[in-house]
């Protein structure tokens, strides 16, 4: 079986959408970006956080890419190792993730703030309670993606599907 390249599974993502979703936007371009910044928005590992509820119920699972379940509210959580850091998970996952719920191009422009630095950590500057207290920072913040979906109603269509995005908590 041949090898799937990284063009191939974002071609296919778009591929996927209703036309109305698409229209007007640059696929071709957002397929270009994709694949160059590719290294820097997924680390290509790690486990996409579940949770799930049916309004009574909730649950809490690790994600299953071949094997999601629209027909619930559903939060996914993907972390980072530090907010410089890409997503913690591959770009295969994330993918089905976006088709799975028939996300809009649009939220792809949020995506594109992770996992790109700028600065060294060790710049003062960025560097803040070191710098103004003499004392390392003890906190320690949580990075992750948290998104936020609703299942389809005949009256709601895909832009209730449309996530909801918190960024980096």
């Amino acid at each position: 079986m041949a090898k799937v390249t990284c063009d191939q599974v974002w071609n296919d993502y778009f591929h996927s959408l209703p036309l109305a979703t698409i229209r007007g936007i640059d696929t071709g371009a957002h397929v270009k970006r994709l694949v160059e910044e590719d290294q820097q928005l997924f680390s290509g590992q790690g486990d996409v956080e579940l949770w799930q509820t049916d309004g009574e119920n909730t649950t809490k699972s690790t994600l299953d890419p071949d094997n999601i379940d629209t027909s619930l509210d559903s939060m996914i959580f993907i972390g980072q190792k530090t907010s410089w850091s890409p997503l913690q998970t591959s770009t295969g996952t994330f993918q089905k993730l976006l088709k799975a719920y028939q996300v809009s191009p649009v939220f792809l422009e949020a995506l594109y703030a992770f996992g790109w630095k700028f600065n060294n950590d060790e710049d003062p500057h960025f560097n803040l309670c070191e710098e103004q207290w003499g004392v390392p920072a003890t906190v320690r913040v949580h990075h992750q993606l948290a998104i936020f979906f609703e299942p389809t109603n005949d009256m709601g269509g895909l832009h209730s599907r449309i996530p909801g995005l918190l960024g980096r908590l």
